[in-house]
């Protein structure tokens, strides 16, 4: 900062009477100065001395004086004595001390003349009790030498730039981090000086110099000559300043409340004291933001908000010397420190451990204790369990059991008569019904099976008899023929010779299936092929004709294309032979036909490996691999 005349600061303090409310202490009591509606006239209010800043609030109206201007001499007065004293003392750079013996406030609206004065109060500020300050001798002026600043020697008397003010702020642009600052216009100048990217610096004159133009800066506490062609000046210095400034506020009220959103009804994160400083991060309508945490912003209001511009500016070599030295000092007592804290950390990590250690082996042996009793109580748990199991399950089998001896999964039929003719009847006792359980028994013509054809004259050719057992079906056949005529009498015919005997061929188909109904009752299971522990319908196949050197390869529509194709027909069909059942169009199941209109197949896992009706469903398709 640049020295300024005591003048300079009484007009300063004057001005600011003018454009701000002054509170000085006069006569025990704060006067309040401000503009009042006449721009000829300024509005003195006198506050009394009250306890506390709510009940100063609440007799506002009753405590306050308004003056007009011919009263304001005094006041004004008042103000000169506190600046006066302040200028007498000891003069510094700093300004807290002439702030706390004139305070500026924002100004006060001024209530008409038909309007009572009402107590000022925003939703923002919470005004807490104030007490009266002490009072406080002035201070005894102290005989001072004047300062007086020198230049280098090497650096001439400036002469007045045409960059004066804002128009001489220089904003560095160095092509590195920083430009060196020398004593003279050269590069062969002696460096006194740092300034780094987007420091700003004052112009005091430009001078032809080593390489091109050089401007003597003053920047923080270093003067001397800079190329000129590192830095921005003029208008395009001012486009940018306030890009480059970090913008602070200062809290000018008491427990300004810091709201989560730019609203005045949005909630309060805390309260800020007076004289609080903090970075603006940006505006949003009457608010500031600031960042309270990374990535955490909070808002004031901006009323109550100072906002300084503050720019970076030139270092001294000594100053970068002394910065040097002293964070590397502090960087030693940073590591002493942290060194101190290891250690203490290390001792108290070792006493945690042997703590931990000294709990852990009592937790143990607490722990194998309870280990040892709850091993006790689940064995004795278990055996009951088991024994418990073991009832239910033994109760569960026996009522499985009967409930399978009394579930019929199959029904079979057969017609067992004599040949029928056109227009007979088949008769129920012509008729073998077989009910296989899910147990695994059969019962023979059991009660209450039904068919709807039964004792209704038959018609010529093979009639299919439907037939219900409860919710099970089957059918079986008659083959009804012309009665032929009765022959004349004729000499006796004579004795016809013995059938002929069976063939090798029929022989073998015999013998597959006689192999095949060895393992009735075998169970079933799904992708087996084991006759005796269990196997699926192809597999049950496959096994069967494999112990005659045949192969039928795996699966039931591999089966059905490897064969030989036959009709589907109870006429044509012999034992040995192949059908074949459909699901929608797709071959799901194969079983091996042995006469009568019977099959032998492994049917399902509640049936097993069984002997069914050969039509329980239509075949789709009927294969041979025999001749």
């Amino acid at each position: 900062m640049r020295r300024r005349t005591k003048n300079s600061m009484i007009s300063l303090a004057l001005v600011g009477a003018l454009t701000f409310s002054v509170v000085v202490p006069f006569g025990g009591r704060q006067v309040y100065a401000d503009p009042a509606d006449d721009p000829e006239t300024i509005r003195v209010t006198i506050d009394t001395d009250t306890p506390s800043a709510v009940e100063n609030d609440e007799k506002q109206n009753n405590e306050k004086n308004v003056i007009d201007a011919s009263d304001l001499e005094t006041v004004m007065a008042g103000a000169a004595v506190a600046v006066n004293r302040y200028l007498e003392s000891d003069f510094s750079y700093d300004t807290s001390e002439l702030f706390e013996r004139i305070h500026i406030r924002p100004s006060l609206p001024t209530p008409t003349e038909t309007q009572p004065v009402e107590p000022v109060t925003n939703p923002e500020v919470v005004v807490p009790p104030v007490e009266e300050p002490p009072v406080e001798e002035p201070p005894v002026p102290v005989e001072t030498e004047p300062v007086i600043e020198t230049q280098p020697e090497t650096l001439p008397e400036p002469t007045p730039a045409p960059h004066v003010g804002y128009k001489g702020m220089a904003i560095s642009a160095p092509p590195d981090t920083y430009v060196n600052i020398r004593t003279a216009p050269s590069t062969g100048g002696k460096k006194v000086g740092k300034i780094y990217a987007n420091a700003v610096a004052e112009v005091l004159e430009e001078v032809p110099g080593d390489g091109g133009q050089w401007f003597l800066i003053t920047s923080g506490t270093v003067t001397g000559y800079v190329k000129a062609e590192y830095f921005v000046i003029g208008e395009a210095a001012l486009a940018m300043k306030d890009s480059i400034a970090t913008r602070v506020g200062t809290i000018n009220t008491y427990n300004l409340r810091l709201r989560s959103q730019p609203d005045l009804k949005a909630p309060v994160l805390t309260l800020l004291s007076n004289g609080t400083t903090t970075v603006i991060a940006g505006e949003e309508g009457e608010f500031y933001k600031i960042e309270l945490d990374e990535g955490y912003f909070g808002y004031l209001h901006r009323d109550y908000v100072d906002v300084e511009y503050q720019y970076g500016h030139a270092i001294s070599l000594d100053e970068e010397r002394l910065a040097a030295e002293k964070a590397y000092q502090e960087q030693l007592e940073r590591e002493a420190e942290e060194a101190r804290l290891a250690e203490e950390a290390r001792l108290a990590e070792e006493a945690r451990i042997a703590e931990e250690k000294r709990k852990a082996e009592e937790a143990r042996r607490a722990e194998e204790e309870r280990k040892a009793a709850e091993e006790s109580r689940i064995a004795e748990e278990s055996r009951k369990a088991a024994e418990a199991a073991e009832a239910a399950r033994l109760a569960a089998e026996a009522e499985q059991a009967e409930i399978d001896r009394k579930t019929p999964v199959q029904v079979s039929a057969k017609y067992i008569g004599p040949q029928k003719y056109v227009g007979e009847v088949v008769n129920i006792e012509e008729v073998e019904i077989t009910v296989y359980y899910k147990d695994g028994h059969t019962a023979i013509n059991p009660a209450n099976w039904q068919c709807s054809l039964i004792g209704i004259p038959l018609a010529k050719g093979e009639i299919v008899f439907p037939v219900a057992y409860g919710p099970l079906e089957t059918v079986f056949v008659v083959n009804s023929i012309e009665r032929p005529a009765e022959p004349a009498p004729t000499e006796p015919a004579p004795t016809q010779p013995a059938p002929p005997p069976i063939s090798e061929a029929d022989q073998l188909r015999l013998q597959i299936c006689d192999y095949a109904k060895q393992f009735i009752g075998n169970p079933y299971i799904l992708g087996g092929s084991d006759l005796l522990h269990g196997t699926d319908c192809s597999g049950f196949v496959m096994r069967v004709f494999q112990q005659f050197g045949i192969s039928t390869t795996r699966t039931s529509r591999s089966q059905a294309a490897a064969g030989t194709p036959i009709a589907v027909d109870l006429k044509t069909l012999r034992p040995g032979d192949l059908l074949f059942y459909d699901t929608n169009g797709t071959i799901t199941h194969v079983a091996l036909y042995i006469g009568n209109g019977q099959i032998v197949h492994a049917a399902n896992p509640q049936m097993g490996i069984c002997i069914w009706d050969a039509f329980y469903r239509t075949p789709c398709k009927a294969v041979t691999f025999l001749p």
